[in-house]
């Protein structure tokens, strides 16, 4: 059977078609997907790289600040923690160009080795005044954390504020002991 010129271009368009269609829906389409798939997972491994190498950062940076701390604060008793805590707040203060302010102990806690006091600290003073007290807080060589803060102003359009913060302290004290199990009583028996 002979085809005519025009069924020749018919089954040749056909067949281009056809080829077409299988080469995308076999060769460029896969290709396609796995090419997005593959820069996905680039972008992922870049990110997770990025996590890591801010984890190491970060924990270099803690750890210098560890040794800091532990090297000129980190006391093993209460009295030694609480008087260089109270020393602390009241230098802070005058540095910071405040009144002395009230500080009193609130509560201690253990957490873990370390326990944990924490003092609720009354004062006045100027915006710049009252910051930088905070940043003399969290720039700190020794144990200390602002747990809360409240401030308030005193008159209204005057840069006059009350505040009042919750500082801790940390010191180094014994383990908490295990509560003692509790022995069953002895049963009589029949």
């Amino acid at each position: 059977m002979t085809l005519s010129a025009r069924e020749k271009k018919i089954v040749i368009v056909v067949l281009a078609t056809l080829l077409l269609f299988l080469g995308d829906r076999y060769v460029v389409s896969p290709f396609m997907e796995a090419r997005r798939n593959l820069e996905r997972d680039i972008a992922d491994a870049v990110q997770r790289q990025s996590d890591a190498s801010n984890v190491m950062a970060n924990s270099r940076r803690a750890e210098k600040r560890w040794k800091e701390i532990t090297a000129s604060g980190l006391n093993s008793d209460q009295g030694a923690a609480d008087s260089q805590m109270l020393n602390a707040i009241s230098a802070w203060a005058r540095d910071a160009g405040l009144p002395a302010p009230a500080v009193k102990p609130d509560r201690m806690e253990q957490e873990k080795q370390f326990r944990k006091i924490v003092y609720h600290v009354a004062t006045t003073g100027s915006m710049r005044s009252v910051m930088q007290f905070l940043w003399r807080i969290q720039t700190a060589n020794i144990p200390a954390r602002v747990t809360d803060l409240q401030l308030a102003s005193r008159k209204e359009g005057v840069d006059d504020l009350q505040m009042t913060v919750g500082i801790s302290t940390l010191f180094i004290g014994p383990e908490p002991t295990p509560p003692a199990p509790v022995k069953p009583a002895a049963s009589e028996g029949p």
